[in-house]
This record gives structure tokens, C-alpha cells and sequence, in this order.
């Protein structure tokens, strides 16, 4: 009988390698796919900076097992560098596959798992500090459809401002060295431009932006400088964000702490959230309007909570949110 895949990945999947815990690992790391329920561990063990032995567990397809199991072999005796810039299509090299674009995240799975393990790796003590002051850039999503609102809710006024330029300014005051925003093609772009005349922006364009924030985030990964070391994904609807809670996710990821960063308002997770530089291919490969959630909720060992006492910022998702905003502003100058 035929088969659409490689010898080679039907190989690892029959007899997969290194398969089992690595005795006294340096690295263990689990992280599943919330969409069909793989789950997968990582473990290296480390000596003298390179991968000394790598094993893996798994209760997921054969997509996935095969390509856990190439993926250990490959690091095996590898640099800790090099472990950190094996990407998707190494790995599909070395399993001689062409996986079509629905069954992608099954290879995927194994390489985000490991990277997120290095990434804590490096982070907890061992993480040098040059890396930890690498440039942080915010990235704030300005290209949704504001269907309920029934116009252009970012441009809304709010005293002298509007509601996209005080998220902005916001995201400013807080030293972040670059800050990104993502506009839809051809949905008020211009005048969202205009919005943010004299302030210091890069311009990201979604020429998607029916297909929810997902495709904000991967546009604005295009433009995303080369030497930045975490992405900061703020809300362009959110006007009241408090710079004190940005300013303390960006300390607690330089301290060492990720390689997800997000606030909890009251026992509940908000926006803004930072992620390392070591998810951002993971980041590239998002679908839908639910942003980034599914990759934040898909293991807790990937997340540090900063807890914060005051309510979540506002979102401004209808005329009664922007009523609500405009009433507690008022009140607040009383």
C-alpha cells in the first residue's frame, strides 16, 4: 500500500530513536497542540555547551513522533547555538518530507517545545547579559474591522487625542525601543496614519485582515528589527494599558523569567503579553482571531504571570465601551 510520506518519517515513526526520559536532564520541556491534543516532551542533557543526549515522550499522531524523533537525533552532539536556530524546514529536510500546510504544526510541535525549553534554559541564571538587554519591540494592533463599534473606533476621540494614539503614546512611555503598528490594507489605513502624525512608528500592513489577529501579528513579525529579543503584542483598542504593567513585563523577562510574559488582572490573564524572541517562528504560523491564546494556554510552564491589582484596561469594542471609557475619564478629573 502507498503512502504520501518519506521512507524516512515512516521509518522514525515505526522505530522511533531516543524515545524516553534522558536521565539528569539540563533541559525537560512539555507543550502540546490545543487543536488535536499531541502532546510532547523534550529533554537534553547538557555538557560543555552541546546537546550530550536528547530524548522525547509523546502522546500524539505519527506526523509528530517521527518528526520528535528526527529532531533529537539532529541535536544530538550539537552546539546549544545551533539547537537554537534549527528551523521547520531543517527538520522536514532531514525527515525528506513535503507535509501539506493542515498537518505543518504536527512536525512543528516537537522544535517549539525545544525551543521554549532552551529558552527558559537560558534564562534561569545561565542566559548572558547581553542577550537579557537585547531591544524589546511593542507591537500594537491597529487593523481590525470595528464591526460592533460601527466605525473607526481607534480614531474616536479621547480629550485632545484619539484611542489609537493614546495606546501608542502609552506604549512610548515606557522606553520600549521599537513600536510597530499593523493597519489593515485599505481599512482606514490612511487615516490611521495621520492619527499618529509626529509620533516615532514602524508601519506594518495586514492585507488580511479578515482573518482575525493572528494575521496583525504575523504581518507585524515582518518588519520586526533583527536584533530584538521579545515582542510586547498590545491591543491598539485598549486606551487605559497602565505603562507601570508594561514596564514590569519587559523587567520580569530581562530578569530572566518566560519565555511568556502576560499580566493578571485579579486571578485572570490580560493583554499586554511578551513573548521571547525563541517563539517567534512559533508566532509566524498563528490562524484565526484568537491572537496568540492558544500558544499562551498550551502549556503554563511557558507563562509568568505578573499579578496586578488594578482592573484590566478597557476594551473599546462598542459605543457603550467608549461611553463607559469617556464617563470614568470624567470622573477621574472630578
Amino acid at each position: 500500500m502507498s503512502h504520501p510520506y518519506s521512507a524516512v518519517l515512516v521509518e522514525h515513526f515505526r522505530r522511533p530513536r531516543n524515545q524516553g526520559a534522558v536521565p539528569a536532564a539540563s533541559i525537560s520541556q512539555e507543550g502540546s497542540n490545543p487543536l488535536c491534543g499531541d502532546r510532547v516532551r523534550i529533554e537534553l542533557r547538557l555538557e560543555d555547551g552541546r546537546v550530550a543526549q536528547a530524548g522525547f515522550t509523546a502522546n500524539a499522531c505519527a506526523l509528530c513522533v517521527a518528526a520528535a524523533s528526527v529532531l533529537t537525533e539532529l541535536v544530538t552532539r550539537a552546539p546549544l547555538d545551533e539547537v537554537e536556530t534549527l528551523t521547520v524546514d531543517d527538520l522536514l529536510r532531514a525527515l525528506q518530507a513535503h507535509v501539506g500546510a493542515s498537518r505543518l504544526n504536527c512536525v512543528r510541535l516537537p522544535l517549539t517545545v525545544m525551543h521554549a525549553g532552551v529558552s527558559l534554559y537560558r534564562q534561569t541564571n545561565h542566559l548572558p547579559h547581553a542577550e537579557r538587554a537585547r531591544p524589546v519591540a511593542a507591537l500594537v494592533l491597529a487593523a481590525g474591522q470595528a464591526r460592533r463599534f460601527g466605525a473607526q473606533k481607534l480614531l474616536a476621540p479621547l480629550g485632545p487625542s484619539t484611542v489609537v494614539r493614546a495606546v501608542v503614546e502609552t506604549v512610548r512611555e515606557t522606553g520600549v525601543e521599537y513600536v510597530i503598528v499593523v493597519i489593515g490594507d485599505g481599512h482606514g489605513g490612511d487615516a490611521l496614519r495621520a492619527a499618529l502624525d509626529g509620533v516615532s512608528v514602524t508601519w506594518a500592513v495586514n492585507v488580511n485582515p479578515t482573518q482575525g489577529m493572528s494575521s496583525s501579528i504575523v504581518a507585524g513579525l515582518g518588519v520586526v528589527p533583527p536584533d530584538v529579543g521579545a515582542l510586547l503584542v498590545v491591543l491598539g483598542d485598549q486606551p487605559t494599558v497602565n505603562p507601570q504593567v508594561i514596564e514590569r513585563l519587559i523587567a520580569e523577562w530581562r530578569d530572566g523569567r518566560g519565555p511568556i510574559v502576560a499580566p493578571r488582572y485579579h486571578g485572570l490573564r490580560g493583554n499586554p503579553v511578551l513573548f521571547d524572541r525563541s517563539l517567534f517562528d512559533t508566532l509566524r504560523t498563528l490562524e484565526g482571531d484568537r491572537g496568540a491564546r492558544d500558544l499562551i494556554g498550551s502549556d503554563p510552564a511557558l507563562v509568568t504571570h505578573v499579578d496586578v491589582a488594578e482592573p484590566a484596561p478597557v476594551d473599546v469594542d462598542t459605543p457603550a465601551d467608549y461611553d463607559e471609557l469617556l464617563r470614568q475619564r470624567s470622573r477621574m478629573r472630578l
